[in-house]
């Protein structure tokens, strides 16, 4: 005969087996998915300006469309559908990559005194405002190599009183040569890079203009 105070044991004694059991199942599960890759984009090799204008300017962190302000890497599908490739990032949030990749492609060009990142300790002459309007790459068909586009919406402004100077868009498009990863980052760095060397030459070229009195 099985006392009742038995049975109650043997069933939390099954209880306490069944919950390791479940937990040690739980600890030990392994992914099959690679882990992600960071990617990173590299400024366009540049020539330095022969002159220099007399002028400091700020890239401030840019601002960026719903579903942009992120590292994963985003695509439209071809039905305008927005995603993001799996197992792929970029090296940190898109603002922030954008931003080095802009001050980076400032620097290496010349042609100013000096050009800070957002929240430098020095005052600029200048502060050029970016919107980030489309970085994704574009597909037709689901097996076609897909088109990447970046847009920059660019306000330039005087950072002692505040009026802005200029306004321009800056676009930057390549097709990736393959439907693979590495191909697609590929077209992405060479779309930023148009972008970003329309961008400066536009910037320099308000810069000039506004020293000249706006004429």
């Amino acid at each position: 005969m099985t006392f009742p105070f038995r049975r109650a044991s043997i069933r939390l004694t099954a209880l306490l087996a069944m919950i390791t059991v479940l937990g040690g199942c739980a600890g030990g599960l392994k992914s099959d998915a690679p882990p992600a890759q960071a990617y990173v984009l590299a400024a366009a090799p540049a020539e330095r300006s022969a002159s220099v204008l007399d002028a400091r300017l700020q890239i401030a962190r840019p601002g960026v469309q719903p579903g942009l302000e992120t590292d994963r890497i985003a695509l439209v599908r071809a039905d305008r559908r927005l995603d993001y490739y799996a197992a792929s990032r970029w090296a940190g949030p898109l603002p922030e990559v954008m931003e080095a990749l802009a001050v980076e492609t400032f620097r290496a060009a010349g042609g100013l005194i000096a050009v800070q990142e957002d929240g430098s300790p020095f005052t600029p002459d200048y502060v050029l405002h970016m919107a980030i309007g489309h970085f994704e790459a574009h597909y037709a068909s689901a097996d076609a190599a897909p088109q990447v586009r970046v847009t920059l919406d660019c306000t330039l402004g005087r950072r002692a009183d505040r009026i802005a100077v200029a306004h321009f868009v800056a676009d930057g498009i390549s097709q990736a040569e393959a439907n693979r990863m590495g191909a697609i980052v590929a077209a992405f760095e060479h779309a930023a890079q148009t972008a970003l060397a329309a961008a400066r030459e536009r910037t320099l070229e308000a810069i000039a203009r506004d020293a000249r009195g706006g004429d």
